[in-house]
Protein backbone atom coordinates (compact mmCIF):
# COMPACT_ATOMS: atom_id res chain seq x y z
CA UNK A 1 0.00 0.00 0.00
CA UNK A 2 1.88 3.66 -0.89
CA UNK A 3 1.18 6.30 1.37
CA UNK A 4 -0.99 9.17 -0.42
CA UNK A 5 -0.05 12.27 1.52
CA UNK A 6 -3.57 13.88 0.51
CA UNK A 7 -4.93 11.33 3.30
CA UNK A 8 -2.40 12.07 5.83
CA UNK A 9 -3.27 16.18 5.81
CA UNK A 10 -7.04 15.32 6.07
CA UNK A 11 -6.33 13.24 9.04
CA UNK A 12 -4.34 15.08 10.77
CA UNK A 13 -6.61 18.00 10.12
CA UNK A 14 -9.88 16.06 10.90
CA UNK A 15 -8.33 15.07 14.10
CA UNK A 16 -7.08 18.18 15.41
CA UNK A 17 -10.16 18.51 18.24
CA UNK A 18 -9.16 16.00 19.86
CA UNK A 19 -7.17 17.12 23.04
CA UNK A 20 -5.37 14.66 23.92
CA UNK A 21 -2.43 13.44 21.73
CA UNK A 22 -2.43 9.69 22.09
CA UNK A 23 -6.01 9.51 21.31
CA UNK A 24 -5.81 12.08 18.42
CA UNK A 25 -2.72 9.94 16.78
CA UNK A 26 -4.49 7.06 17.03
CA UNK A 27 -7.71 8.56 15.77
CA UNK A 28 -5.38 9.89 12.94
CA UNK A 29 -4.17 6.66 11.95
CA UNK A 30 -7.41 5.04 12.19
CA UNK A 31 -8.99 8.14 9.67
CA UNK A 32 -6.04 7.54 7.37
CA UNK A 33 -6.60 3.53 7.13
CA UNK A 34 -10.52 4.09 6.08
CA UNK A 35 -9.46 6.53 3.73
CA UNK A 36 -6.58 3.94 2.37
CA UNK A 37 -9.22 1.03 2.52
CA UNK A 38 -11.77 3.30 0.15
CA UNK A 39 -8.66 3.72 -2.02
CA UNK A 40 -8.08 0.40 -2.14
CA UNK A 41 -11.84 -0.58 -2.88
CA UNK A 42 -12.19 2.29 -5.49
CA UNK A 43 -8.52 1.46 -7.62
CA UNK A 44 -9.97 -2.26 -7.63
CA UNK A 45 -13.01 -1.25 -9.77
CA UNK A 46 -10.37 0.69 -12.43
CA UNK A 47 -10.85 4.21 -11.07
CA UNK A 48 -7.39 5.94 -11.62
CA UNK A 49 -5.15 7.32 -8.72
CA UNK A 50 -6.02 10.81 -9.10
CA UNK A 51 -10.20 10.22 -9.27
CA UNK A 52 -9.79 7.69 -6.49
CA UNK A 53 -8.22 10.00 -4.21
CA UNK A 54 -10.45 12.75 -5.08
CA UNK A 55 -13.48 10.54 -4.83
CA UNK A 56 -12.18 9.05 -0.88
CA UNK A 57 -11.90 12.98 0.05
CA UNK A 58 -15.20 13.72 -0.81
CA UNK A 59 -17.02 10.85 0.32
CA UNK A 60 -15.24 11.76 4.07
CA UNK A 61 -16.46 14.98 3.93
CA UNK A 62 -15.60 18.34 5.14
CA UNK A 63 -12.30 17.74 7.78
CA UNK A 64 -13.74 21.09 9.30
CA UNK A 65 -16.64 19.12 10.00
CA UNK A 66 -15.13 16.02 11.27
CA UNK A 67 -13.30 17.77 13.53
CA UNK A 68 -15.97 19.02 15.06
CA UNK A 69 -17.73 15.49 15.41
CA UNK A 70 -14.39 14.04 16.76
CA UNK A 71 -13.54 16.82 19.16
CA UNK A 72 -17.20 16.48 20.86
CA UNK A 73 -16.88 12.75 20.77
CA UNK A 74 -13.52 12.73 22.75
CA UNK A 75 -13.90 15.68 24.57
CA UNK A 76 -13.11 14.45 28.04
CA UNK A 77 -16.01 14.32 30.70
CA UNK A 78 -16.32 15.32 34.37
CA UNK A 79 -17.10 12.02 36.27
CA UNK A 80 -18.56 11.68 39.11
CA UNK A 81 -15.65 10.91 41.37
CA UNK A 82 -14.13 14.27 39.67
CA UNK A 83 -17.29 16.41 41.57
CA UNK A 84 -16.71 14.71 44.63
CA UNK A 85 -12.76 15.57 44.72
CA UNK A 86 -13.96 18.86 43.95
CA UNK A 87 -16.38 19.50 46.75
CA UNK A 88 -13.80 17.55 49.08
CA UNK A 89 -10.96 20.25 48.03
CA UNK A 90 -13.55 23.23 48.30
CA UNK A 91 -14.96 22.48 51.64
CA UNK A 92 -11.15 21.52 53.02
CA UNK A 93 -9.96 25.05 51.60
CA UNK A 94 -13.15 26.79 53.57
CA UNK A 95 -12.86 24.96 56.40
CA UNK A 96 -8.55 25.81 56.88
CA UNK A 97 -10.10 29.51 56.07
CA UNK A 98 -12.21 29.91 59.03
CA UNK A 99 -9.63 27.74 61.45
CA UNK A 100 -7.17 30.77 60.35
CA UNK A 101 -10.24 33.19 60.87
CA UNK A 102 -10.82 31.83 64.41
CA UNK A 103 -6.68 31.94 64.96
CA UNK A 104 -6.34 35.24 64.18
CA UNK A 105 -9.15 36.44 66.41
CA UNK A 106 -8.34 34.10 69.13
CA UNK A 107 -4.55 35.69 69.18
CA UNK A 108 -5.90 39.02 68.98
CA UNK A 109 -8.26 38.79 71.90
Amino acid sequence: MADIPEFRRYARLASQGIVRGAERRQTADELYDHATSLYDDAVADGTSHEQAVRDVLVRLGDPADVTDDLGSAHRPRVTASAVILIAVAVAGFIACLIGLYAWFFAINA
